[in-house]
C-alpha cells in the first residue's frame, strides 16, 4: 500500500480530533454580546425571503452605519437561522465546521509550498490549536465574517498554485463578498510568485483578481454610505501601530496573556520598537529562505488593516482581527520546527499543542455567557467603560436594578458610555428616587448625544416630581420638537417592552419582566398594559397591596378595562375582601358580556 494512502487521511483525523477536544465545549456557549443585535433580533435573518434584500443590504449595527458589505456572512446567518432557530449551538457548530476546513486547507496549502506532509501537518495542528483563534470562532457576530473570508482565500490561493485559474477566481469573489479583508490576497499571491517559492506565473494571471476586486468595490459603492477607508489615523497611528503590531506577534508565540479587551495607549512605543526589531533581525538572517520570507510578509500584508491605520471601533486591537494573519505564524513556525529541529520536533510540537489547548479550552470558556464574558472584559481591562457598560447593561435587562447601578455608575466614571447606558442609569436613579442624579445623568446626555427625546421626557418626570411645571413643560415641548408625534412613539415603544416582558414572564424570569414593565410605565406612566402586567407580576410574587394599587389605577384611567376589574377582584378575594371581589368579578364578567 501506497504510504500516503494511509498517512495523510491520519493526518486530517489528528487535525479534527484537535479542534473537536478543544471546541466541544465550546457547543454549550449561548449568544454573547453583539450576537444579540446582529443575529438574534435582526429581522433580516427572520424568513428566508428576506434574502434578495440580504443580498444588498449594508452590514449594520443598530442605530450605527458600518461602512462594511459582507452579504454572505449574512446569508450564512440566514441559513443556521433557518436550520436551527434561535440555538446558538448550531451557530457555534458551524464556526467550528468553518475553523476545522480552514485548518485542512492550510494543510493542503502547506504541503503544496513544501512538497512534504510533515511541515502541512505541523502548521495545521498550530493553527487548529491555537488559542488567539479561540475569538474568532466562538464569537459569531465578531468572527464568522473573518472564518467565511479566511476560508475562501485559502482556497483561492490553493486553486492558484494549482493553476485553476477559474476556481481561484470563484473563491476569490467569496472571499471578497465575506469580508473586504479578501482585497490583500493578490498581494499575497503575488509576494509569493516574485520570491520564488513555485512557479512565476505571467502578470496577466492577475487580471481576474484585479476585475473582481474593481466589480466587488462598484458594487460595494452602490450598497453601502460609508467610505471603505474612512479617516485614516493620521500621526496618532504612529504611536499605537507598534504596540499594537508587537502585541500581535507576542500572542503568536507566546500566547499567555490573550484578552476580551485590550488598552492600547502608545505608552509602550520603545518596548514595542525592540521586540520588533529583535523580530525583523531574526527574518534578516534566514532571509535565504524564502518561506520564512513569504510567511513574514504575508502575516504582516494580514496584519497592516487592523494596526488602526483607519479606526476600527472599540476594539481596536482584538484576537479575532489575527486570525488570518496566524495561517502566517503557524506555516512559519512549523518550517522552523521541520527545517531546524527534525529530532525533537515531534515533541515540541506535542507540547505546544498540549498547552495551547490548555489556554484554548479556558478561553472558550469566557464565551459562555453574556456573564462570564463581560466580567472578563472588566478584569482585563478595568480602566475602560466597556466591561461596566456591558455588564451593566445585562443586569439591567435582567431586572437586577443594584447590581446595574452598580456596573453603570462605574462606567459614568470613566467616561466611556453609550446613550443607552446613560438612559438606562437614569432610569434606574429615577425609580430609586434619586431624581437629582438621574437629572444629571440626562443632562449629560443631552449633551453627548442631542436629539433623543426620551430624556427630554423623563427629565419632564423629574421636574413634575419637584413642582416645578414649568421647567417640566419646557422638557415636554423639547421632546415634542425633535419628534412631533412623541406620544405615539412613546406608547409603541411602551408596548414593545410590555411585550417583551410577556414573553421573558413566560419564561419565569420575573426579574427581566419586571425590568420591561417598570421601563414601560417610566415612558408613559398611565399605560394601563403595563400597570396590568406589572400588578400582575406583583401579585404572582405575593406583593397584593402594590399590584391592588396598579389595577385600581388602570380602573381610574380605564374604567371599562375587564381585565383591570378581573384582577382587583382576584386581590380582594385573596385578602378576604369577599365584598369588594363579588362587586369587581361582576364589573368584569358585564364587561365581557358574560
Amino acid at each position: 500500500m501506497n504510504r500516503l494512502t494511509w498517512i495523510r487521511p491520519l493526518h486530517l483525523l489528528l487535525v479534527t480530533a484537535a479542534i473537536a477536544v478543544l471546541y466541544g465545549a465550546s457547543l454549550r456557549n449561548g449568544f454573547v454580546w453583539d450576537d444579540h443585535q446582529i443575529i438574534v433580533a435582526n429581522p433580516l435573518l427572520a424568513d428566508i425571503r428576506a434574502l434578495p434584500r440580504l443580498l444588498l443590504s449594508e452590514d449594520t449595527f443598530p442605530g450605527l452605519t458600518t461602512g462594511y458589505y459582507r452579504p454572505l456572512t449574512y446569508l450564512s446567518f440566514l441559513l443556521d437561522r433557518t436550520i436551527w432557530g434561535d440555538r446558538a449551538m448550531g451557530f457555534t457548530l458551524t464556526n467550528i465546521l468553518l475553523h476545522l476546513l480552514i485548518s485542512i486547507g492550510l494543510y493542503r496549502l502547506v504541503r503544496l509550498l513544501c512538497n512534504d506532509d510533515r511541515p502541512a501537518l505541523f502548521a495545521a495542528l498550530i493553527f487548529a490549536a491555537h488559542p488567539v483563534a479561540a475569538e474568532a470562532v466562538n464569537f459569531h457576530a465578531g468572527g464568522r465574517n473573518t472564518l467565511l473570508c479566511t476560508l475562501f482565500m485559502t482556497q483561492a490561493f490553493i486553486s492558484h498554485l494549482q493553476e485553476r485559474r477559474t476556481r481561484a477566481a470563484l473563491c476569490f469573489a467569496l472571499a471578497l463578498l465575506s469580508k473586504e479583508f479578501a482585497l490583500l490576497l493578490p498581494l499575497v499571491l503575488l509576494l509569493h510568485d516574485r520570491l520564488g517559492i513555485g512557479k512565476r506565473p505571467p502578470l496577466r494571471t492577475y487580471l481576474p483578481f484585479g476585475l473582481l476586486a474593481a466589480a466587488y468595490l462598484l458594487l460595494r459603492s452602490l450598497v453601502v454610505s460609508g467610505s471603505l477607508l474612512r479617516e485614516l489615523q493620521g500621526t496618532k497611528a504612529l504611536t499605537i501601530m507598534p504596540e499594537i503590531l508587537a502585541t500581535y506577534l507576542v500572542n503568536f508565540i507566546v500566547p499567555l496573556n490573550l484578552k476580551t479587551i485590550y488598552t492600547v495607549s502608545g505608552s509602550a512605543l520603545g518596548i514595542s520598537l525592540l521586540l520588533l526589531s529583535f523580530v525583523a533581525g531574526g527574518v534578516f538572517l534566514l532571509r535565504r529562505d524564502p518561506l520564512i520570507l513569504f510567511a513574514a510578509g504575508m502575516g504582516l500584508l494580514f496584519l497592516l488593516p487592523v494596526l488602526n491605520i483607519v479606526p476600527i471601533g472599540t476594539a481596536n486591537l482584538a484576537d479575532r482581527h489575527a486570525y488570518p494573519a496566524l495561517l502566517a505564524f503557524s506555516l512559519a513556525l512549523a518550517w522552523l520546527l521541520h527545517r531546524y529541529g527534525k529530532s525533537f520536533s515531534p515533541w515540541l510540537l506535542a507540547l505546544l499543542i498540549l498547552c495551547y489547548g490548555v489556554i484554548g479550552l479556558e478561553r472558550g470558556g469566557i464565551w459562555r455567557s453574556d456573564l462570564t464574558l463581560y466580567t472578563r472584559m472588566i478584569a482585563d481591562a478595568p480602566d475602560r467603560g466597556i466591561g461596566y457598560q456591558n455588564l451593566g447593561m445585562y443586569y439591567y435587562n435582567s431586572g437586577d436594578s443594584e447590581q446595574a447601578l452598580r456596573y453603570l455608575d462605574e462606567c459614568y466614571r470613566r467616561q466611556e458610555y453609550t446613550p443607552e447606558s446613560l438612559f438606562a442609569l437614569a432610569a434606574i436613579s429615577f425609580e430609586a428616587g434619586d431624581h437629582r442624579k438621574a437629572g444629571a445623568v440626562l443632562k449629560k446626555l443631552n449633551a453627548t448625544f442631542p436629539g433623543n427625546p426620551q430624556a427630554h421626557v423623563i427629565l419632564g418626570r423629574i421636574h413634575e416630581a419637584a413642582g416645578d411645571a414649568r421647567a417640566a413643560g419646557a422638557e415636554f415641548a423639547m421632546a415634542r420638537e425633535i419628534f412631533p408625534d412623541i406620544d405615539r412613539m412613546l406608547e409603541e415603544r411602551a408596548g414593545q417592552l410590555c411585550r417583551e416582558g410577556e414573553q421573558l414572564l413566560a419564561t419565569g424570569d420575573h426579574r427581566g419582566a419586571g425590568q420591561k414593565f417598570r421601563s414601560a410605565l417610566l415612558l408613559k406612566p398611565d399605560f394601563v398594559p403595563a400597570l396590568l402586567d406589572r400588578g400582575i407580576l406583583l401579585a404572582g410574587d405575593g406583593k397584593t397591596g402594590e399590584a391592588l394599587a396598579l389595577f385600581l389605577r388602570a380602573i381610574t384611567l380605564a374604567p371599562d378595562s375587564q381585565a383591570a376589574h378581573y384582577n382587583a377582584s382576584l386581590i380582594y378575594r385573596d385578602r378576604g375582601e369577599l365584598a369588594a371581589a363579588d362587586r369587581e368579578l361582576a364589573l368584569s364578567r358585564r364587561l365581557s358580556g358574560k
